[in-house]
């Protein structure tokens, strides 16, 4: 890689937080939200549901703009 991008530079709103899945089991069970098996279809894991494929789909578009960057010259194809 030609030039490098800090991790606190790249395209995320300020107000976001990252947090390790086992600190927001915590912040649920404090909460007293369930922790272990939530139900299928309850509205709380279909949130988190989405929220992880959201996450996901980020991550690959800045996997993908990053590529771009490092390689600027590469075939587009």
């Amino acid at each position: 890689m030609e030039k490098c991008i800090p991790v606190d530079r790249l395209a995320r709103p300020d107000n976001w937080v990252v947090l390790r899945s086992r600190q927001v089991r915590e912040i649920r069970e404090e909460q007293g939200l369930e922790g272990g098996r939530p139900m299928p279809f309850d509205e709380e894991t279909l949130r988190s549901r989405l929220h992880g494929i959201y996450t996901g789909e980020l991550q690959a578009m800045e996997a993908a703009g990053r590529t771009l960057f490092d390689f600027p010259d590469a075939p587009w194809e």
